[in-house]
């Protein structure tokens, strides 16, 4: 039978009561009785909200999962200190909510759902069957289709019946008959910031009783419907959330969440892993992943492959195999710089891999990690496990974080993250930490990820009870070892860089796939804080450290965190983490090396009015340049571009659109993405060839031709470049290029404090082929409080993929740091930690 008819039942808990201790059943009872006697108000607030977040951990343990915004309901109660009408409501809702599922969940009935798996952008049939409880369900009662904000399935609708993303809903009850009405709707499963409008279909007449059938189905194909479109992004959790009201009155109330399975599409594309430091003859793996075109784990049959190293074939794989396979015991023969290559054995499909350094006796490695990343337990998507398994085997990581936001955890669910870090532990393999996201406003602080050492004893030190920085770093030292602890702000909420305390914030998180925010770097070290630099994904797919951006706030690919340790081990790389041996890149294992006058990056040198600065950069593609900055000033750039053009070479156009992200209140959030839409049209010669120059998978970049000659293209930029690449043929004297830029509206990010989104004003842009002999042509763009910028440049063939770079400074402060910045011809970035010369670090 197809798994689209196939409906698996969802456990829900027992029906007895959750077994407590006898002190906090009564205690949770008199909350109970107490709430329906007197509604919340200010005096008692705070009191009950703390009573509940005591009964529901208690609850969560007991292995009953809590509804998805109840601990964030709890969190804000015990913090607001205003009359709070609408949160005291939530609060008493919450409560009745927990009551129900603690003591009498069989008022929820059962529920079931077509499990898939189902494909990728692929369009599909799912079913939900609601077997109403104990409890009928009355006239202006009935159910809420939540939507939760982040997955892209297609936007499901009740006006056409032959339409796309039709739904509908039937009772086996014939007496009962429903209204579908659009309701405003919060929380994760809503507006999570605010409300949106969510589908609620309501009883109109008759009455659902006990044992009555209710089937929502979505992408009904019963009227010539396509179905439901899929979401893009591959996950083993894909949310459906149902909620249930009794009668006209009453909240709506979480049915037991249900989620489907996605799974990858087909065949597209390949990418290799393998490690990036090796010595000699060692023996090393690598992993060859086939990939559908946004980057998910491919599905059907795989071919054979062939893997090169410098073009040498390395080994080759049998076709017929899983998506991905582990190739083991191979040797490099040689010191030198080795790039990996993988083909299909036809040739039809191409990828690479990262290039390796080969050294006769390697005294530190690198390292890659992803410390910042969310499931399914915050207000992402995927299991807790999946997540685990997608950093070791999807993305090859050396070592993660499952940092979920502690505004939205429970005792349980910290539990299961804590045993997920023992399970997956394998020193020398793959090393999780474990570790949570202190959430709060940035006017208290900030977002930081807190990572621990090692899971035993840990407890998260949350917002709830230590709503500001300085009380988290107080709180920190009186449970912690400063050795086995490590906080790392980041800047789409951002961190208060004035506070930070030198012996927890070591790290300083500058890219995601939020935006690029080396500014916000920028910020601690102006204030005189010893700190590195890492990025990370904030990924909210359960994909860390490899994934394709999902469009929002999240629009393009995710960082990885390099660190140099001696061995792959926790303590190694902890060591490491703390000791500030790291660099951060925007996904790229772009190797990185930096010292100044011997002194390795993240550390302090001597004190020397003779400073000599090296370094070496191996590529994962051509590199446009290296620079080193001096204290936020620009000391030293080299381009390594070609600049020579060769009879008979294609003419290839390089259009990059930048946007700053800095904020123009230093208080606030950075500023959003920008937007780049338009057309483009060249005369005097013809477009053969557009493409995105970043090869990360993006449903938000696309050029194309369109039907009138032009081609359209979108893309966005925060913080960095975003590049359009045309291949051009029958280039004629005169030839020029207009770009028509639309207007538009800035977007994503957390909710600006003081700038909000701006709109933008359309542009046009003429540039003469012929300007372009002399360098690139870079129009500044006005919006509103910045230029951004387009910059227009001839792109010859070829390229180095390293370089090696040495240059001799003087100064006479003490203190005067040094960091580099890489940037690809592919839009990829580097940064190194920077490096101290003299001073003293902070105490």
């Amino acid at each position: 039978m197809p798994s689209a008819l196939f409906f698996l039942l969802f456990i829900w808990p027992a029906v007895e009561a959750a077994n407590l201790s006898p002190a906090l059943r009564a205690d949770a009872d008199a909350l109970i009785q107490e709430v329906t006697a007197t509604p919340t108000n200010a005096a008692n607030r705070v009191e009950r909200a703390d009573r509940l977040w005591t009964w529901a951990n208690a609850v969560a343990m007991t292995g009953v999962v809590l509804p998805v915004h109840l601990t964030q309901v709890i969190t804000f109660a015990t913090n607001d200190r205003s009359e709070g009408g609408a949160i005291n409501k939530q609060l008493d809702d919450a409560i009745t909510e927990l009551a129900i599922l603690d003591r009498t969940p069989e008022v929820l009935g059962s529920i079931t759902i077509t499990p898939g798996p189902f494909s990728a952008a692929s369009y599909a049939q799912i079913a939900q069957q609601i077997t109403v409880g104990s409890r009928s369900i009355q006239p202006g009662g009935g159910f809420l289709i939540g939507r939760h904000f982040m997955s892209d399935f297609g936007e499901w609708q009740i006006s056409s019946p032959s339409g796309d993303n039709y739904l509908t809903i039937a009772s086996s009850n014939p007496a009962v008959n429903f209204v579908a009405e659009r309701v405003p709707f919060g929380g994760m499963h809503g507006g999570f910031r605010g409300t949106a409008q969510r589908i609620a279909f309501r009883v109109a007449s008759g009455t659902l009783v006990t044992g009555d059938v209710v089937t929502i189905t979505y992408g009904d194909q019963s009227q010539r419907s396509k179905g439901l479109l899929m979401p893009s992004i591959a996950n083993d959790q894909m949310q459906l959330p149902i909620y249930v009201s009794f009668d006209p009155q009453g909240a709506f109330i979480a049915l037991p969440l249900q989620t489907v399975v996605i799974s990858g599409g087909p065949l597209q594309g390949v990418a290799a892993f393998a490690p990036s430091v090796l010595a000699a003859e060692e023996e090393f793996s690598v992993s060859v992943r086939g990939e559908d075109s946004r980057a998910n784990r491919a599905t059907g049959k795989m071919p054979g492959w062939r893997v090169f190293a410098n073009g040498t074939p390395l080994t080759e794989i049998a076709a017929g195999g899983d998506a991905i396979t582990l190739v083991d015991n191979l040797r490099l023969p040689a010191p030198g710089v080795w790039h990996i290559q993988v083909e299909s054995l036809d040739g039809s499909i191409k990828g690479r891999g990262n290039p390796i350094l080969v050294e006769t006796a390697p005294t530190r490695r690198i390292y890659w990690g992803d410390t910042h990343g969310h499931s399914g337990f915050a207000e992402g998507m995927g299991s807790a496990d999946g997540f685990m398994r997608y950093a070791r085997d999807d993305a090859r990581l050396d070592y993660v974080t499952h940092s979920e936001h502690d505004i939205f955890m429970d005792d349980g669910e910290w539990e299961t993250l804590r045993q997920l870090v023992t399970k997956y532990t394998e020193e020398r393999k793959f090393i999780p930490f474990l570790g949570y996201e202190w959430t709060v406003d940035n006017r208290f602080g900030g977002h930081h990820n807190i990572l621990f050492r090692t899971p035993v004893d840990r407890q998260r030190l949350d917002g709830r009870r230590f709503p500001t920085l300085p009380r988290l770093h107080a709180a920190i030292r009186a449970s912690t070892p400063m050795r086995d602890i490590l906080a790392i702000p980041h800047a789409h909420n951002a961190g208060d860089w004035r506070l930070a305390d030198p012996e927890i914030t070591k790290l300083v998180e500058i890219m995601s796939m939020h935006g690029n925010f080396e500014w916000f770097g920028r910020m601690y070290l102006e204030q005189g804080h010893q700190v590195g630099f890492t990025a990370a994904s904030d990924n909210h797919q359960s994909q860390p450290g490899y994934a394709s951006p999902i469009g929002g706030s999240l629009s393009q690919r995710g960082g990885l965190g390099a660190v140099f340790a001696t061995d792959k081990t926790t303590d190694a790389i902890f060591d490491a983490l703390r000791a500030l041996r790291t660099y951060a890149t925007t996904g790229e294992r772009i190797i990185l090396d930096f010292e100044v006058n011997g002194s390795p990056m993240g550390t302090r040198a001597a004190m020397d009015r003779n400073r000599k600065l090296k370094g070496r950069v191996i590529g994962t593609a051509p590199l446009e340049s290296v620079s080193i900055l001096k204290n936020d000033q620009l000391l030293w750039s080299q381009s390594y571009a070609p600049t020579d053009f060769r009879r008979g070479e294609p003419t290839q156009l390089a259009i990059s659109f930048n946007s700053s992200a800095e904020p123009i209140n230093l208080r606030d959030n950075p500023r959003g993405y920008r937007p780049w839409a338009g057309t483009l049209d060249v005369q005097g010669a013809t477009i053969v060839e557009g493409h995105i120059a970043t090869n990360a998978s993006t449903s938000l970049s696309a050029i194309k031709p369109s039907k009138d000659g032009r081609w359209t293209f979108r893309t966005a930029s925060r913080g960095a470049g975003s590049t359009l690449i045309l291949t051009l043929d029958e280039v004629k004297a005169g030839a020029t290029l207009t770009l028509n830029i639309d207007g538009g509206q800035e977007f994503g990010g957390a909710p600006p404090i003081f700038r909000q989104h701006q709109a933008l004003d359309p542009a046009t842009l003429l540039v003469r082929l012929t300007d372009l002999k002399g360098g690139a042509v870079v129009a500044r763009i006005p919006a509103p409080d910045y230029q951004d910028e387009i910059s227009v440049r001839r792109l010859p063939a070829g390229g180095t993929l390293e370089a090696n770079f040495e240059v001799e400074d003087t100064g006479v402060l003490e203190g005067d740091y040094y960091y580099v910045r890489v940037l690809q011809r592919n839009d990829a970035m580097a940064w190194s930690s920077p490096v101290w010369v003299g001073g003293r670090a902070p105490q």
